[in-house]
């Protein structure tokens, strides 16, 4: 039985490569009810999104990873994060809203010239950036490219959005000894599989399905789902860094300021009292005599 959003990694014992798997079905549908794109649009989402998924799955520590694809089409950018490996949200940004998207075989031209950028925050520490040009007719033929550029690791993607959102990476293992010929056999023998079995078959039975000679350490798999993380607290700390003679504008003319998030829609209502409560939160305190 096919399990709907998770992410699965294995390892092939004689070989330095590991690979992933995911499919985020509801996640993508979650993210699609929020907001009706058009579905060119929604495909490359859900690209991004297996694909962030794909990517965190191969990270040592919990952290999160963002990808963003940005370029000067019709769409703006698309952008996917993952947090903790297992937290996901993301959004398509138009250029124009009443752009026409028609549907085309590769979403990721309705970017045009533009940057793939992958960033890394780690739990402590700096975050790590990397940037590469876009360029195929898939999201994962640039993530493909960031990898040889940046990290000169052998890595190939299939990403699916026919049945649900699937993907599959294969991705040589930092030090290994698999040789070039044994990564490029893999490869071959993954290119193989079709949207259906990704759509229909759980990793197990698609792992022998496509590798039936090799021996496969599958790992428990980890449960995906959309979360965001705003907030009414995170709002008015967005609130509190705005001019306040803007926010007492909008209090005049609307009676209440109103902040709707982005990514999943939330609604946050403050009135004239959450206004003079905000604003006494953050007046600086008076010091006493020296």
């Amino acid at each position: 039985m096919v399990q709907n959003d998770i992410g699965q990694r294995f390892h092939f014992e004689a070989l330095g490569i590991r690979g992933e798997y995911v499919r985020l079905d509801q996640t993508w549908a979650a993210l699609c009810a929020l907001h009706p794109y058009p579905s060119a649009a929604a495909a490359l989402l859900g690209e991004a999104l297996a694909a962030a998924a794909l990517l965190s799955g191969t990270l040592k520590y919990p952290g999160t990873l963002t990808l963003q694809a940005a370029g000067d089409g019709a769409l703006r950018a698309v952008m996917a994060e993952v947090r903790e490996t297992r937290a996901l949200r993301g959004i398509v940004r138009f250029r124009d809203d009443d752009a026409a998207l028609p549907p085309i075989a590769a979403p990721l031209n309705h970017l045009g010239e533009g940057l793939l950028t992958l960033t890394l925050r780690p739990p402590k520490g700096e975050p790590h950036q990397g940037i590469v040009r876009l360029g195929g007719d898939h999201l994962a033929d640039a993530v493909e490219r960031y990898f040889e550029q940046s990290e000169q690791l052998p890595t190939r993607l299939w990403l699916s959005t026919t049945h649900g959102v699937q993907g599959l990476l294969l991705q040589a293992l930092p030090g290994g000894d698999c040789g070039s010929e044994g990564f490029e056999r893999l490869a071959i023998m993954a290119s193989t599989v079709k949207d259906q079995e990704l759509a229909e078959l759980d990793a197990q039975t698609l792992l022998k399905r496509l590798f039936p000679e090799d021996d496969i350490r599958l790992h428990p798999p980890r449960p995906l789902a959309f979360e965001c993380t705003c907030s009414r607290e995170r709002t008015q700390e967005t609130l509190a860094a705005m001019a306040p003679d803007t926010l007492e504008e909008i209090l005049r003319e609307d009676g209440e300021i109103l902040m709707t998030c982005q990514f999943c829609q939330a609604r946050y209502r403050f009135d004239p009292i959450d206004f003079a409560l905000l604003n006494q939160s953050a007046a600086p305190k008076a010091s006493g005599p020296h």
